[in-house]
């Protein structure tokens, strides 16, 4: 569940099905970095499971810039773990609650605006997470009936469930919520690993979303992350065990065939997704800070986005 960022070169075995993401045979790990405080504690024997890992000196966030693609580190998170959306100058904000996990994304795609903003292509997960879990525990007790329309969301920074079958935050969460019953959690994702959590008892307090595009889309600018098919497959089996499913069409992508690809996607949607509660299904627009061009074309120079 964890991979590097480099485009796979012509001798590598590439595999792709409709159950997940895509997998890259034959290249070697790097080694799992982790700051001393955290070696040999359970989320680090998780993350490094099977794999090499190296004690390191303290990281601060102003030197993740110095670890790039295949990179992921364990490190202490220095700030709030719970931040409100920022929202935007003169925009009704969607109040939404972030619970700040970690940062990065290694899948690849070709208009991530994470890229730009983060300044690594390092993956980067919080060590001391166990501190925001505990602030999260005493917000939602504290939390009023006036607040029971709140939303969480662990995917702003990075994906939900990236590296969750390692990390095993997830389960922390949702029984989390589902024993507060105050708030509302919604784990955002493009991969297809949702089977570890089929059987946790969620209480309808989390939802599971998939951010979905026209199959032209995610198949040629979405990197390594699971097919569309894969991902309405994996709704229907989230479904299946009763959560409540979102859906984000982000970033909507003007191309040659726009109308008849995201008609497909709508019609695809309604063929796995038929008995499903959708609990919301959003639009979003193409993210573009200045920077992304340049960085995305120097990584992708096939890309016919831009």
């Amino acid at each position: 569940c964890w991979m590097t960022a480099k485009t796979p070169s012509p001798t590598e075995s590439i595999q792709m099905s409709d159950r997940g993401v895509l997998k890259a045979e034959g290249r070697a790990s790097k080694p799992i970095l982790i700051e001393e405080e955290f070696w040999g504690g359970t989320l680090a024997a998780g993350l490094a499971d099977g794999r090499e890992a190296k004690m390191i000196e303290p990281v601060g966030p102003a030197n993740y810039p110095d670890y790039g693609a295949g990179d992921l580190l364990l490190t202490r998170h220095r700030g709030d773990f719970i931040k409100s959306c920022p929202g935007t100058l003169n925009y009704n904000c969607c109040g939404l609650n972030i619970f700040h996990f970690g940062l990065g994304c290694d899948l690849g795609c070709r208009y991530c605006i994470l890229s730009a903003y983060l300044g690594t292509e390092a993956l980067v997960l919080f060590g001391n997470v166990a501190e925001g879990l505990a602030d999260l525990d005493k917000r939602l007790s504290d939390s009023t009936s006036a607040d029971s329309k709140l939303r969480y969301c662990t995917g702003e920074f990075t994906d939900s469930l990236l590296l969750d079958k390692r990390s095993k935050l997830a389960e922390r969460l949702i029984k989390l919520f589902a024993d507060k019953r105050s708030a509302i959690l919604e784990l955002k994702t493009k991969t297809n690993y949702v089977d570890h959590l089929l059987d946790l008892d969620h209480q309808g307090a989390t939802i599971i979303s998939f951010s979905v595009n026209a199959p032209e889309v995610c198949a040629g600018e979405e990197g390594r992350a699971a097919s569309l098919m894969a991902r309405l497959k994996a709704a229907a089996r989230a479904a299946e065990a009763g959560y409540p499913i979102g859906l984000h069409f982000d970033p909507l992508i003007f191309q040659p065939g726009w109308e008849e690809g995201y008609s497909r996607t709508a019609e695809m949607i309604g063929d796995y997704l038929s008995g499903a509660e959708v609990a919301w299904v959003s639009l979003g627009c193409f993210r573009y800070l200045p920077a992304l061009k340049e960085v995305m074309l120097a990584r992708h120079p096939e890309t016919g986005i831009y």
